[in-house]
């Protein structure tokens, strides 16, 4: 009885933090958006300044920042495409779906990665690095960390749950 208990727990929590993963993978997509929006034509005018310097024509400046934006575009298209396979799996599992292990495997890659990137971002800030708006700085600290908890508690329960319906087995 017990072990059937700490079963839907874990597997409550897998559908909770699936869920949370895909809405921090949905916040990425409409920050980025935002940050494009936002700075739209100081893009435009750093490349144009530096088409300028080189002696190349404007239209590079609007084709650099055209590639600039697709990059920039599709890597967080694979970011939100990996956290949705990771997110949906997770609350399969949680429904009692069984899943293969590539979702779990995901999530700690993501957890290390934003692990990295929490430490690497606290460093910029305490070290002094180029701050514009310091609070915008420590709000982007927080929900990272935030977000890497999530995907870090995801991780540690579809691995409490394989455990447990390996043992059940």
């Amino acid at each position: 009885m017990e072990v059937e208990r700490k079963l839907r727990k874990c597997q409550n929590t897998l559908v909770v933090t699936g869920e949370g993963t895909i809405a921090f993978g949905l916040w990425g997509v409409i920050k980025t958006f935002m940050i494009v929006l936002a700075f739209n034509s100081d893009n435009y005018n750093s490349f144009k300044a530096a088409m300028a310097d080189a002696g190349a024509p404007e239209v590079f400046a609007l084709i650099g920042v055209i590639i600039t934006y697709l990059v920039i575009f599709l890597f967080i298209a694979i970011d939100f495409k990996i956290r949705l396979f990771i997110g949906l799996s997770a609350m399969r599992e949680g429904m009692g779906s069984p899943q293969k292990m590539g979702y779990v495997a995901a999530a700690g890659l993501i957890s290390l990665f934003y692990f990295l990137m929490v430490i690497i971002e606290f460093l910029y800030i305490v070290t002094g690095g180029e701050v514009k708006n310091l609070l915008d700085d420590l709000v982007s600290v927080v929900v990272d960390l935030t977000s890497m908890l999530t995907v870090l508690y995801l991780f540690l329960n579809a691995v409490q749950v394989k455990k447990i319906v390996k043992q059940w087995i």
